[in-house]
């Protein structure tokens, strides 16, 4: 089981009690342990911060646009995103795709 595991990983020296307890670090943290299981889950994330018209996808190295016929489109049309002070939206997306110099996402 898993005390057989870490202690055959510990013999053959590729796990030692000081790595054991690097990596459990922020198991007490639910905020942290609750982002670990969405990111494995959810690989397509990305967010929509206040007052930005672009939603941040890839850590946000891209921004991209909801498609115009998407439920998640908020019809703003230039104005921005949600009003100064609101929480950050996070959404799931299934596809992103690159129309001209924009991309968009469904």
């Amino acid at each position: 089981t898993f005390n057989k595991l870490q202690q055959e990983l510990k013999q053959q020296r590729l796990l030692s009690d000081a790595l054991l307890e690097h990596a459990n670090r922020n198991s007490h943290e639910p905020a942290v342990v609750l982002a670990a299981v969405s990111a494995g889950l959810f690989p397509n994330i990305a967010v929509r911060r206040p007052a930005k018209k672009k939603i941040e996808v890839n850590c946000g190295r891209v921004e991209a646009s909801t498609h115009p016929q998407s439920v998640l489109d908020v019809g703003n049309k230039g104005k921005g995103g949600a009003p100064e002070g609101s929480r950050s939206e996070w959404l799931c997306y299934s596809e992103m795709t690159q129309v001209e110099e924009r991309y968009s996402l469904t």
